[in-house]
């Protein structure tokens, strides 16, 4: 089981890397969101970390 510690470090690096990933590919939100099924505002909430639940969803998904 993963603890707060854990959950928010790889919630961290989840945001930052999708972020880095899509700056270098030069996709914008809107295109990652047309690409992932994910609304534009769900993308822009991972960024900047609004959206812990959404960063665990993409993250399971990216594992599988």
């Amino acid at each position: 089981m993963i603890n707060n510690t854990e959950c928010f470090l790889q919630d961290q690096y989840i945001r930052k890397k999708l972020c880095s990933i899509r700056k270098s590919k030069n996709l914008t939100q809107k295109q990652l969101s047309d690409m992932s099924g994910l609304s534009i505002s769900s993308i822009s909430n991972i960024e900047s970390g609004t959206s812990r639940s959404e960063e665990r969803r993409v993250g399971k998904e990216c594992r599988s």
